[in-house]
Order: structure tokens, then C-alpha cells, then sequence
């Protein structure tokens, strides 16, 4: 904010060069320059002990994304002590250690934000009345709930980008499904319908969907696949080359080719190791590349993580194209050509 008249007097302000300030707002009567304000507020990733970020709902800053912990400093507090006042305000959680990211400007609304990663304990939310819901996401998958490009995904997507540079201590490997393995595998879609529901996105698998028999009929057709490291799956995915039924009919668009293609279907990761869906879909575009085949997609329109995925893994939007139930999903493609 520019000011226009003294806030102690209340003359108006001329313009004076200031030495190497430059022309600045000047009072003549209490000979006092006035530099253009701004507010001075605290960002904070809050991350609990395991590798997982709070994102909050707050309607009055965004209607569409999920947000972190962020207020403004008061009057005599430092910006250590304002973060662990709106971690504790908003969330009701304790820090138990603080360390000062980086500072980031909001031009929109003259803001100098002061990030900060914060480390707490998991405990249960106590939410504030500012807080609309709040959630626990791991680190590797928050930054696609955030606003692209704004502070909250700036900060949070560094963070993660440390946790992601952190080579594996055993190499991951993708192998055909086994019925031994669906202990394992059935937790995780629960997992990803419970990530769906949270990030709004509630039409695309319900009742229940993919249920085991429809997987136990991709296994017996030799298309199931699980990622794992060290013996856990991390991943699950439906994986074949041939034609693809609900592909035959595309709408708003069209296919850019029409050579053969691969196509992966109910791809869900633990979110335990960093861009393990990726990893799956190399794995995907690697065997499409040894045919010379491309690589298909497809996913609900308020899938937006699993948008992102495809988007930076090379696929490009195709057109619109509806399953067996009728249900209308963006379709995908990549080139796999070596």
C-alpha cells in the first residue's frame, strides 16, 4: 500500500527524493518519509513423523484447492513464534521442531509470506473455526491438491522434492499380480477411493469399485501388475497391448494415430515412495516402446493428481471417451516411439 496522506498528522503526503530510495510519499510537517507497506505473514508445512503434509480447506482463501497453515504476524511476535501460534490456532497440534524454508511475495494482496517447515507429531485435528476440514497427504502427493504455481505448492513441492532425491535403499520392481497378493492389494484401492472421497472426487470409483473378482480377471488374463519394493507392494496397476473396447468411440477429439497401443488401467500407489505411479508408467511406456506401440489413458474429470500424472509423463489430451457404465472420462495418450 501506497500511502497518500500521514498517518500520524493527517497532511497530505508531497513526493522527496530520499537518497538512493529514490522518490518516496514525504510529510512536510512531521518531515518523515513512508515507504510503501505490506503485511508480513508465516506459510508453514506442517509434516508429522510420517513423510505426510496437513492440507486444509479453508472456502474464504480458496474454494477449489486445499491450502496449508499460513497467518499473519502479530504486533512484537517473531515469525517462529507466529508459526507455531497458527499451527497450534488452527490445527491444534504442538511443533516440536521449526526450521525457516525460504520467503515468498503475493503481489495480489501486498504479502510477504515467510515459509517455514514445521514437524509435529500425528495426533488428531483440533480444528479452528477459520478451518474448514483438514487432512493428512503424503508429501509426494500434496503438491497435486495445491494450486499449481502458487506459495503453498512452491513450499510444499520443495520439501517434497528432498524426500524424492533420496535414493532408494533397494530398487523397485514390477511383476505379474499373484493371488498371494491381494492381502495387500485391496488395502490400497480402499486407500485411494478414501483420497478420492477427501479431494472431491466422489463419482469416479464407488460402490466399491475395482472390486476383487474384476481384478482376479485381470490377473487371469495376464494384465495385472504390482509394484514392489522389498516385498510390500507399493503399487497396482492393469496393464495390456491390444484394443481397448471403450477406446473404439472418442468424442470432442480424436486418437493421433492409429497404431497399436498399451493400455493402462486402475493404476493406485501406497504413497509411500515418491512418484511411484510414474515409475509404474515408464515401466508401461517401456514395454509399448519395444512394440512401437503408444500408450493410453484415461481418467475422471475431477481426477485432477491423476491429470497431472498423465500430463507429466509426456500424455497429451485426446478427446472424451465413456466406460461400460456410461461414464464419461478424459482420454490420454503418449508416444512411446524410441
Amino acid at each position: 500500500m501506497r500511502f497518500s496522506f500521514c498517518p500520524q498528522c493527517g497532511e497530505k503526503l508531497i513526493e522527496k527524493e530520499i537518497g538512493d530510495e529514490g522518490m518516496l510519499p514525504y510529510c512536510p510537517v512531521c518531515q518523515k518519509p513512508y515507504w510503501d507497506s505490506f503485511t508480513t505473514c508465516v506459510i508453514c508445512a506442517v509434516v508429522n513423523e510420517y513423510g505426510e503434509v496437513a492440507l486444509l480447506r479453508q472456502g474464504y482463501v480458496s474454494k477449489t484447492s486445499f491450502v496449508c497453515v499460513a497467518g499473519v504476524l502479530q504486533a512484537g511476535e517473531t515469525a517462529e513464534e507466529a508459526a507455531r501460534r497458527e499451527i497450534r490456532e488452527e490445527l491444534g497440534l504442538t511443533v516440536t521442531q521449526l526450521a525457516y524454508r525460504q520467503s515468498y511475495f503475493y503481489p495480489d494482496k501486498s504479502m510477504l509470506m515467510l515459509g517455514f517447515c514445521a514437524r509435529v507429531k500425528k495426533e488428531a485435528f483440533a480444528l479452528s473455526g477459520e478451518v474448514d476440514s483438514a487432512r493428512w497427504v503424503p508429501l509426494t502427493q500434496a503438491p497435486d491438491l495445491l494450486r499449481s504455481g502458487g506459495i503453498a505448492w512452491k513450499l510444499v513441492s520443495e520439501i517434497a522434492g528432498e524426500t524424492m532425491s533420496m535414493p532408494p535403499a533397494e530398487p523397485m520392481r514390477i511383476r505379474p499380480a499373484v493371488p498371494g497378493d491381494f492381502a495387500q492389494i485391496m488395502p490400497l484401492y480402499d486407500k485411494a477411493r478414501a483420497f478420492m472421497t477427501a479431494g472431491g472426487n466422489t463419482k469416479q470409483w464407488s460402490d466399491g469399485y475395482p472390486w476383487q473378482w474384476l481384478l482376479e480377471e485381470d490377473m487371469e488374463k495376464a494384465s495385472l501388475f504390482v509394484c514392489e519394493k522389498a516385498g510390500r507392494i507399493e503399487a497396482v496397476f492393469m496393464f495390456f497391448i491390444g484394443t481397448e473396447p471403450t477406446y473404439q468411440v472418442i468424442e470432442d477429439g480424436a486418437w493421433p494415430d492409429s497404431r497399436p497401443y498399451g493400455t493402462i488401467h486402475r493404476l493406485v500407489s501406497s504413497g509411500r515412495i515418491p512418484r511411484t505411479a510414474d515409475f509404474c508408467i515408464r515401466w508401461c511406456a517401456g514395454q509399448c516402446a519395444a512394440r512401437s506401440a503408444s500408450l493410453r489413458g484415461d481418467t475422471h474429470e475431477d481426477n485432477l493428481p491423476m491429470q497431472r500424472v498423465f500430463e507429466r509423463n509426456g500424455f497429451v489430451r485426446c478427446g472424451r471417451i465413456y466406460t461400460e457404465s456410461a461414464s464419461m472420462r478424459i482420454a490420454y495418450q503418449k508416444d512411446c516411439r524410441l
